[in-house]
């Protein structure tokens, strides 16, 4: 539901508790797949007409996964899911290394879920690493947080049972061995301050030998890979270099950014923004139907073809009314009077947020 010219975000606030956060079952649809949202019951909002459900936000969503696979190919991306395919297929039988580069918003994550969909792997064979701007100086800080979604993950789907012993299952071979690389595992999850901490070669004989009690070939994608630390590098380079590695190395990254892993990168691809028709055909398939060129033109030229900028802009003006669809067509209604071209994609995102509710 889209009412105009009504701030239902502060409406909204009338009814959130103290130092909380309350949505509307429109917001409710786009975050809830990554917030915990209770809800407080109907409310009637002054000034719209209909009473609206209210939720309120409870907490983030541990996430188990970095990626999730998009059975939809991104428009106008053909050509660099086949490059991925390609890389893949090498991987059968040793080593592929694969960067993509690209500023925010122009769909590397989705270039990555799309390729994933296609190659059908099993959760066992991918391996994610998310690396983050505050740890990137903290000594394996993605390499813990790449363990704690995969405890998470094991407790999902068994509950029952302790850290240590689900850990000691991720490791084939030798039960005092498999210890040992629990251990090693366990203490860069969960740092015991008054232990001695475990030393880099033990982490990286245990990430090596936890890769390979993985399926193969094996997919590692480092997410954000400008931002990882020293210490998980050093490990991911002694994982790569096993003897007899059967590994895809996917690292999505910023252009400019350099790794130690560049120097003998196999495939490295630079995502730009989509053309002019590409655009317009991503601009048309977000709307459900075709636009007037006028509409293509704004569109455009206001996001230089970033797909999530290009995405969100559209559907707020959509959302806005400043486009309305006539006889089939979308058509400019006050879209060169009353729209202000948001100046950044935050900008956009909190104004199209701020119109649903």
């Amino acid at each position: 539901m889209c009412i105009r010219d009504s701030n239902i975000a502060a409406r909204l606030e009338q009814h959130a508790p103290r130092n909380g956060v309350v949505v509307s079952p429109q917001t409710r649809s786009l975050v809830g797949g990554s917030f915990q949202l209770r809800s407080l019951g109907v409310k009637s909002l002054k000034g719209v007409p209909d009473p609206l459900e209210v939720f309120e936000v409870a907490g983030r969503v541990n996430a188990t996964s970095v990626l999730r696979p998009r059975e939809d190919a991104p428009i106008g991306r053909e050509d660099e899911l086949a490059a991925l395919d390609a890389a893949w297929a090498r991987a059968r039988d040793g080593l592929s290394r694969v960067t993509v580069a690209a500023e925010p918003g122009a769909g590397k994550t989705t270039l990555a879920g799309a390729f994933l969909a296609r190659a059908d792997l099993s959760r066992e064979q991918i391996v994610e690493l998310a690396c983050t701007e505050t740890g990137r100086n903290t000594p394996y800080s993605s390499l813990s947080a790449a363990i704690d979604r995969w405890l998470r993950a094991a407790a999902s789907r068994d509950p029952h049972g302790d850290p240590k012993s689900r850990l000691r299952t991720w490791f084939d071979g030798d039960p005092a061995n498999a210890a040992q690389h629990a251990a090693a595992f366990e203490a860069v999850w969960s740092p015991d301050p008054a232990a001695e901490p475990p030393s880099p070669r033990a982490v990286a004989d245990a990430a090596s030998a936890f890769a390979a009690s993985r399926p193969s070939p094996l997919l590692i994608v480092v997410e954000d890979a400008h931002w990882i630390d020293a210490s998980t590098l050093e490990i991911l380079d002694h994982v790569l270099d096993r003897e007899g590695a059967r590994v895809m190395l996917l690292a999505l990254t910023r252009p400019g950014a350099q790794a130690q892993w560049d120097r003998d990168q196999e495939v490295r691809i630079e995502l730009q923004g989509l053309d002019a028709t590409k655009s317009g055909k991503l601009i048309e398939a977000t709307l459900g139907a075709p636009a007037e060129p006028a509409v293509l033109q704004r569109i455009f030229a206001a996001t230089e073809g970033l797909p999530l900028y290009l995405e969100e802009y559209t559907r707020s003006l959509r959302d806005s009314e400043a486009i309305t669809i006539q006889r089939g067509v979308f058509r400019t209604a006050r879209l060169d009077t009353e729209q202000r071209t948001p100046e950044s994609l935050l900008d956009l995102i909190t104004a199209r947020l701020d119109t649903l509710g």
